[in-house]
């Protein structure tokens, strides 16, 4: 953790002076923080630190004060930051029997985890999956002009604002609202796309790719996406990579 101040800028670190933590929580997968201007941040561990967060004020991490503010009160709290077993390796060795009789024996007696419990698994999604699948369907459509009917390459330049919004508005709140599979199969899609043949006459193609992996790689640090899936995912930037 040590230097991260030097990749933010000095107006983004003294902006985060003023702001003050009303929640926080690691529940060792990210750490979620609830500020005083009614601002919330999800950030993923990864090696015991925050990295690549999801923000509602929808700044990139190094222009954005409440990443900043987090960052000092880590510092001071650094027992925020404590290491725990590996999760997945223990749930990938455990059988499910042991697993769903733990889960039995402590919804017994810990109400509040009963609650979180029912409340995720007793409910249908809470997004409209069908509002975000037609929102990309109608993206991609603006990308099919005449090089893609001439030659099946998307115009990227004419949904670069659209997809770009997308990613960091649309696929954050489907996140927060702990839909990781859904997440999933929308960006496999935005993937494919960019490692597609397209045509572009801007930066437009490298500021999404670069945007896509750092959602992936935010989410490639949770327990919610097998490991198949997050190969799957890396696999569509072979191309991407190497334009980076």
């Amino acid at each position: 953790m040590d230097g991260w101040q030097y990749n933010i800028d000095e107006k983004t670190l003294r902006e985060a002076l003023d702001l003050e933590i009303t929640e926080i929580e690691n529940n060792g997968v990210e750490i979620i923080a609830k500020f005083n201007d009614n601002t919330e941040i999800m950030t993923p561990l990864l090696f015991d630190s925050p990295s690549h967060p999801f923000c509602n004020c929808n700044s990139k991490h190094y222009f954005c004060k409440h990443y900043a503010a987090l960052m000092f009160y880590v510092e001071k709290h650094p027992e925020l930051l404590k290491s725990d077993d590996d999760i997945e390796d223990i749930i990938s060795v455990a059988s499910e029997s042991n697993i769903k009789g733990f889960l039995k024996r402590e919804l017994e007696v810990n109400p509040d985890l009963k609650k979180r419990f029912l409340d995720e698994f007793s409910k249908k999604s809470k997004i409209d999956e069908t509002h975000y699948s037609k929102k990309l369907r109608k993206i991609f459509r603006q990308g099919e002009g005449y090089n893609f009917e001439d030659h099946g390459m998307y115009d990227l330049d004419s949904m670069e604002s659209d997809l770009y919004e997308f990613l960091r508005e649309d696929i954050t709140n489907i996140l927060k609202a702990g839909e990781y599979d859904f997440a999933f199969e929308l960006l496999l899609k935005i993937g494919k796309i960019l490692n597609d043949e397209i045509a572009s006459t801007s930066d437009s193609w490298y500021d999404l790719s670069e945007e896509y992996i750092q959602t992936i790689d935010a989410l490639s640090q949770t327990i919610h996406l097998s490991k198949s899936q997050v190969g799957e995912l890396y696999s569509n930037t072979d191309v991407i990579h190497m334009c980076l």
